[in-house]
């Protein structure tokens, strides 16, 4: 039975004297994955801050699991929220199993060290994510997307409710794209609850969720893909003419939606 994970209230963000966001509100349930769209600088990044507590709002709330987010030290937010934001620099070479088995940390006693319960669990995550072959493998030495599949892999065994990634196939090739995304579909068919930016308003479609398009203009709105991606909405949003366009197949629950320029 889902119920709510990501609660949002009122919720609003200021840069000085620019706002990104007001006034918004939304909801993210169990095995949801809401897709956040918009141009460059509307603010998605900055939401996804926010709902990680690495920005604070100035105004509103957040809550996770029905707990004030503000109120959460470091260790239960981490036991609550996983975070796997674009930009990543590789400095050191552990091992990928090193890297994943960091997950495990918010789990850890003050001081503690992964103990074989935590290694063997990331072993089985990589094992799951079929990257297994790069177990011993030096994270700095993986290629852009097997590192991009690491980390998510790093996310899973941190064992969240709740999983926000900033635009999670940027730089990534076709086929590791895809695996992304797969990836991201079956947490949420796990029942976890995940936040997405996309510059591909094409993933809205892929997920059983919602879509939060987001406007410079600070407009917003949410509700079913099928509902607010429309073409006149993306030319609203992006300032460019975009069609969407259905492909009827047998049964009509296989029907496939995109969006193309062309």
């Amino acid at each position: 039975m889902s119920r709510s994970l990501v609660e949002v209230r009122g919720a609003a963000f200021k840069y000085a004297e620019r706002t990104i966001f007001e006034a918004l509100d939304l909801v993210v349930n169990t095995g949801e994955v809401l897709t956040v769209l918009g141009a460059n600088g509307c603010g998605k990044s900055t939401l996804l801050r926010c709902l990680g507590g690495a920005l604070n709002l100035s105004a509103g709330s957040v809550r996770i699991g029905g707990e004030e987010l503000a109120r959460l030290d470091a260790t239960a937010r981490a036991r609550k929220v996983a975070i796997l934001f674009q930009e990543h620099q590789a400095t050191f070479p552990f091992s990928a199993l090193d890297v994943v088995t960091m997950g495990r940390t918010p789990h850890l006693p003050p001081f503690g060290s992964p103990s074989a319960h935590d290694r063997k669990a990331a072993a089985q995550a990589l094992e799951e994510f079929g990257l297994l072959h790069v177990k011993d493998r030096a994270y700095t030495e993986l290629s852009g997307g097997e590192r991009q599949l690491v980390l998510l892999c790093r996310t899973f065994v941190q064992q969240p409710e709740v999983i926000l990634l900033d635009e999670p196939t940027a730089h990534l090739d076709f086929k590791n794209q895809v695996r992304c995304l797969e990836l991201i579909g079956m947490l949420a068919e796990r029942g976890v609850a995940i936040v997405l930016t996309s510059h591909d308003p094409n993933h809205a479609f892929l997920f059983p969720g919602r879509a939060l398009l987001m406007r410079l203009d600070r407009a917003v709105s949410i509700g079913a893909p099928s509902e607010i991606i429309t073409d006149a909405s993306l030319a609203a949003t992006y300032g460019i003419k975009v069609g969407v366009i259905t492909v009827a197949r047998t049964p009509p629950s296989r029907n496939l939606t995109f969006c193309s320029p062309w």
